[in-house]
């Protein structure tokens, strides 16, 4: 009987995320390095547990070494209990730059509870502590769905000992959106999961992110982790990447999306064979256009449009021919009056849709 109740899944070597547990298993819930390389580890037991009273039967593992504890150290159920290498009968190295580290059943040679992975150990989401810090379990509480969830973050203020599930670091996270043509992308939505490209995975820790007019983001209230990293624009979910937090780092990084927009409308993807170039780029008053298509398919409609990239119309030419595949359209002279030094988009429509473009520079 006892083998079924304590061999719970070892659950952190394939992730690092739980919802929901009807009660918590064993855990390892702070793994702290001093100055020196010596760890010392915090373990939570829970209740329904209470057929442990020491930690006798228990022995650790890690990718290192394996070995028993000491004889004698009692649990107390709900209360961290705090051990080092001193509490265990042989040498037991656990390496800060990459591994992994669980409790395990001696008797049963079963793992047990939630471990730990972390640093280049493959499928981590933690990057290696440095000394003086600790790798820790955040717990979060969905109030709305009365759940329970964990994170494995890195923390710079080590609790060891007290405060249970509580990382108290926060770092900052900013950066830049840009379309293809790198023009910054503005009410772009930055959401973050855990490791999950589910769109409507959750982020308990902070709200949505939200580009100002010149596509930039910033916060000073992550958790340090590997997230998965989701843009949407105009509910479009246009990039699915991946970013690491770090404490005590700008954490500032750039994301282009593949998709072109004019201030926050989209221009679809480029259609292969279809393209649009004009000349001389830098203008500065005539432009010579030239549309070129590799199929004689006939439209009903096409256009060439300017835009600035406020996404204001400065010029549009219809195009009468059904067919784009060599057409010339000529720009005799503008009206700088209305036209600032700067990026412009050059685009072609038809029917109805943006389906190539290119950028030019307007030097009055």
């Amino acid at each position: 009987m006892k083998k079924f109740i304590v061999a719970f899944a070892f659950l952190i070597l394939s992730v690092s995320v739980f919802s929901n547990p009807i009660m918590l298993p064993p855990v390892i819930s702070e793994l702290y390095w001093d100055e020196n390389g010596d760890w010392t580890m915090e373990l939570i037991f829970n209740e329904g547990l209470d057929y442990y009273s020491s930690l006798d039967e228990l022995s650790l593992v890690c990718n290192n070494d394996t070995s028993a504890f000491v004889s004698g150290i009692p649990i107390v159920i709900g209360q961290p209990l705090v051990v080092s290498s001193a509490d265990l009968v042989s040498p037991f190295d656990i390496p800060i730059d990459s591994g992994f580290v669980f409790l395990m059943d001696s008797e049963y040679q079963d793992p047990l509870g939630w471990g730990m992975m972390f640093g280049h150990y493959d499928g981590s989401r933690i990057s290696p502590a440095s000394y003086g810090q600790s790798i820790v379990y955040q717990r979060f509480f969905l109030q709305d769905v009365l759940e329970e969830t964990y994170w494995l973050v890195k923390e710079t203020t080590p609790s060891i000992g007290s405060l249970p599930f509580t990382c108290q670091t926060r770092a900052s996270f900013s950066g830049t959106v840009l379309d293809a043509m790198l023009t910054p992308v503005p009410e772009a939505s930055i959401k973050y999961t855990f490791g999950s490209s589910n769109e409507n995975a959750f982020s308990p820790s902070i709200p949505v992110l939200i580009t100002d007019e010149n596509g930039e983001f910033a916060t000073d209230q992550m958790f340090c982790k590997e997230y998965t990293i989701m843009i949407f624009v105009d509910g479009q979910r246009e990039l699915i990447t991946s970013a690491k937090v770090e404490p005590d780092s700008a954490n500032n990084l750039e994301f282009l999306l593949d998709s072109l927009y004019v201030g926050v409308k989209k221009i679809e993807d480029v259609k292969p064979g279809v393209s649009i170039t004009a000349r001389p780029n830098p203008f500065n008053g005539r432009l010579d256009i030239h549309v070129q298509t590799n199929n004689n398919t006939v439209v009903k409609s096409s256009a060439v449009k300017l835009f600035d990239l406020n996404g204001n119309l400065i010029r549009k030419t219809d195009i009468h021919s059904p067919y784009l595949n060599n057409v010339d359209v000529h720009w005799e002279l503008m009206n700088k009056s209305e036209m600032k030094a700067g990026l412009y988009l050059l685009v072609l429509e038809v029917e109805g849709e943006l389906v190539a473009s290119q950028k030019l520079v307007f030097q009055p």
